[in-house]
This record gives structure tokens, C-alpha cells and sequence, in this order.
């Protein structure tokens, strides 16, 4: 169905991640890293679709190259439904930390602390 769908319509964005997670729910790893791909080049602002291209890296083994995506999942979605329910991607604390005082000085110092 998907394939369909990109085949009719090849810039369609929820084609491309929705094709990505029934792969990586089948268990089909490599073939949702290229899917999550060609998401993210067609929408690379998307947060969800970078922290499970991050996951499905992790499961090939992949960490170097899943760096890059967690890192931009915590950018963009720095409280993040994941890591508010406990799950902690294996990037740098000290980053973390970095992030929130950066998030909280261009809020004028207000605010209640993020998640980190």
C-alpha cells in the first residue's frame, strides 16, 4: 500500500515514515533505515521520525550513525514524549545539560528545568 502511495505521489512524507515504522514493526531493519531516510529528506525538521530512525539504527548496530539522529530528536522535541517516559538516548549528559541552560537563558531564565 505504501509503496503504491510513494510510487503515486514520491514527495508524500507520511508515505515514506509510515512505510518506515510497518517496516521496523516487522522487524525489517535495514529496508526502515532507508525508508526513515528518505522521510527525513523530505522533511528533516520531523522529530518522532528522527528518534525512530535513531531506535531502528541502534538495532543494526549502528550507533555512530544513529548519533546524529538523536541528537536532532532532542533539538526538536527537547521533553520529548520518550524521554518523559523514561527512555534516555545514549547521547552525552554534559550536551544535555548544555541544552537546557540554553533553552532556559533564551527564555529569560524562567521556567521550570527540562527533563535532563
Amino acid at each position: 500500500l505504501y509503496e503504491q502511495a510513494i510510487a503515486l505521489a514520491p514527495d508524500y512524507f507520511e508515505a515514506h515514515y509510515n512505510r518506515a515504522n510497518v517496516l521496523h514493526d516487522a522487524g525489517r531493519f535495514d529496508q526502515a533505515a532507508e525508508s526513515y531516510d528518505a522521510a527525513l529528506a523530505l522533511d528533516p525538521e520531523h522529530a518522532e521520525a528522527h528518534f525512530y530512525h535513531a531506535v531502528t539504527l541502534e538495532k543494526l548496530e549502528r550507533s555512530a550513525d544513529a548519533r546524529p539522529h538523536w541528537e536532532s530528536y532532542q533539538r526538536l522535541a527537547p521533553d520529548g514524549e520518550a524521554r518523559l517516559n523514561g527512555f534516555d538516548p545514549p547521547v552525552p549528559r554534559r550536551r544535555e545539560r548544555l541544552h537546557g541552560r540554553q533553552l532556559r537563558r533564551r527564555a529569560g531564565g524562567a521556567g521550570r528545568r527540562s527533563a535532563d
